[in-house]
């Protein structure tokens, strides 16, 4: 794949990504008193921004992917680029677990457990956004091209 059709691709999923995690960033803040319908909008847009980042992770890390065409063009940064790999399956993980914890939560959970839980997802939703940022350092190292912060 060519270096912009690449580019084009990575923009795209990080748009779809950044959608993805606004939407749950909605989920957490709306009120848990509407009980089962919190959970399951919750529990949706978990199962969004996992999928999200799994589209994003067969398109960066394939074969003509973004990544192997920075280390390609630039092979000073691989470390990097097995570090942004490294990230793909670590959020993954933390995000099976959420959804995990999340399906533990009796009906009526304890307030406690809400919050807990909440804290867990804002912890993930600013590692996301941390590596969105590493993302678009290493593509400005690669190519000097500024992918923009909102996508």
């Amino acid at each position: 794949m060519a270096k912009n059709d690449a580019l084009g691709a990575a923009g795209k999923h990080r748009a779809v990504m950044l959608d993805a995690a606004a939407g749950l960033e909605f989920a957490i803040a709306s009120p848990v008193g509407r009980g089962v319908a919190w959970t399951e909008h919750v529990d949706g847009e978990l199962h969004r921004l996992r999928g999200a980042l799994a589209d994003h992770t067969r398109e960066v890390e394939g074969e003509d992917g973004l990544l192997a065409d920075i280390v390609h063009q630039a092979p000073r940064l691989s470390n990097r680029v097995k570090l942004m790999k490294k990230e793909h399956g670590e959020m993954d993980a933390q995000i099976g677990e959420l959804i995990q914890k999340l399906g533990a939560l009796p009906p009526k959970a304890e307030e406690d457990d809400i919050d807990e839980l909440r804290d867990a997802i804002l912890e993930l939703l600013g590692r996301l956004s941390r590596h969105r940022q590493r993302g678009a350092d290493l593509v400005y190292r690669a190519y000097a091209v500024d992918i923009g912060g909102l996508g």
